[in-house]
């Protein structure tokens, strides 16, 4: 009711505040009406903020997909809704608890106060009693799964008020791909899946740290898991290592983003921050931890060959695979002029410059910019500066009118590649890319 009554709120004084604006010249019409919207939008969008469960993270997901289907206020509004939000009190979370862990509950020391809160669950520590060991709980919040379609249909007609009628049906295809991940990421007992396939897949690579699932205290809205300490990537703990610990933990974030696409097909999808730790060893090699299981998502075999062609043909500088794999994928079609076919290859080109600088130097010294490699040639992701570069380029570019996201997966591959190359940038690394790529290449299956 609450979400309700402030999208119709809001639509109502949109309206309204639209017909205030008929008698102003064209050119400040859109100028005031686009002030207008982006104020609304933000009163909307806080509105939104103050909820808990799926209606949050439905907004968060959207906020991902709104630079493509949703008007440019909007968009913005969308961005500011924040990932971590307050926890439920423990008087609701624990009697949720005991209902679900039926008896259980006593075998544990839980922690009242929550290790961290997101929108539609929460984590808390717990002892063991017969062993003294650690474990997570991340508990859903109570009804949660009852209320996602009711949420999505209540925030989809929320949204409609700002949209034309030929943006509306583009815009019901991305909530059914929203609702698609949403139901994924609610069935704990599927995360637990995943979290054991991902802890085999990795059992031999002490790089990177997958908890292991605690099958007794796991229930439909909870999941048990083992508690790995680290330290968010923004830490001064982080920020004060060697730059070859640094480089250490930037390559191996990044082989790790080139495996989950080019060899298992799967990835995580979801890049914020809290979803990946670091463990300091001042003896051993510092590690990755992994966390947050739910959004892992496999990529569906009409992206993912052409998405392996693209990168691959980036990668070796051949523009006709490059083209072909954009073809395929339906990033452009076959009759886009040449001139727009030109331009977007040489943003897709652009992107993989971290891959490829150096044959890109010896080709032409000025092909990459002074400032993105330093004396010893090491590529210098903060300074490279480089998803502005692309970005300012794109929109310099003929192509946009021609482009168009063929689906919800592509965007997720997109912002889990911001997310990776965001990660890599804020430890300030400094090395060549090349090395890593080859490496996965090198273990790519020959038929691929």
């Amino acid at each position: 009711m609450h979400l309700a009554t402030a999208g119709v709120r809001a639509g109502f004084t949109w309206a309204g505040d639209q017909i205030t604006t008929l008698g102003l010249p064209s050119d400040k019409r859109e100028l005031a009406r686009s002030h207008l919207m982006q104020k609304h939008a933000e009163d909307w969008v806080r509105q939104l903020g103050q909820l808990k469960g799926s209606i949050v993270k439905i907004g968060q997901i959207l906020a991902t997909y709104a630079d493509y289907c949703l008007p440019a206020p909007l968009a913005a509004a969308l961005h500011q809704l924040e990932a971590d939000t307050e926890p439920l009190a423990w008087s609701t979370i624990s009697k949720h608890i005991n209902e679900s862990l039926q008896g259980r509950q006593h075998e544990l020391i839980i922690e009242p106060v929550a290790l961290a809160a997101a929108s539609l669950s929460q984590v808390h520590t717990a002892r063991i009693k017969k062993n003294n060991h650690v474990i997570c709980l991340k508990i859903l919040y109570p009804g949660i799964t009852k209320t996602l379609d009711s949420d999505l249909a209540v925030l989809e007609q929320g949204l409609r008020w700002w949209l034309h009628k030929n943006e509306q049906q583009r815009f019901s295809l991305w909530i059914a791909a929203i609702h698609e991940v949403m139901v994924e990421e609610l069935d704990l007992q599927l995360e637990a899946i995943k979290l054991n396939s991902w802890g085999d897949r990795l059992k031999h690579d002490a790089r990177y740290v997958v908890p292991t699932v605690d099958d007794r205290y796991c229930a439909q809205n909870i999941l048990a898991m083992s508690f790995e300490s680290g330290a968010v990537k923004h830490h001064k703990n982080i920020f004060s290592l060697s730059q070859e610990r640094r480089n250490f933990l930037a390559e191996n974030m990044l082989e790790l983003f080139f495996r989950e696409v080019l060899l298992w097909g799967e990835m995580q999808t979801d890049p914020h921050p809290g979803n990946y730790q670091v463990r300091l060893n001042e003896e051993d090699r510092d590690q990755i931890i992994l966390l947050d299981f739910g959004s892992v998502r496999k990529i569906g075999e009409g992206l993912l060959q052409p998405l392996r062609q693209m990168i691959l043909s980036a990668y070796h500088d051949d523009r006709k695979n490059l083209l072909e794999a954009v073809f395929s994928i339906g990033l452009l079609d076959r009759d886009t002029p040449l001139d727009v076919q030109q331009a977007f290859t040489d943003i897709l080109l652009g992107l993989v410059e971290p891959l490829n600088y150096r044959a890109r130097l010896m080709a032409d010294p000025n092909s990459v910019p002074a400032y993105a490699v330093d004396d010893q040639l090491h590529y210098c992701w903060a300074a490279a500066k480089l998803p502005k570069r692309m970005g300012k380029q794109a929109l310099q570019s003929a192509f946009n009118k021609n482009f168009s996201f063929p689906g919800a997966d592509f965007l997720l591959v997109s912002r889990k590649l911001a997310g990776v190359y965001a990660f890599i940038a804020a430890l300030d690394a400094r090395f060549d890319a090349s090395r890593v790529i080859e490496k996965i290449i090198a273990d790519m299956p020959i038929e691929s």
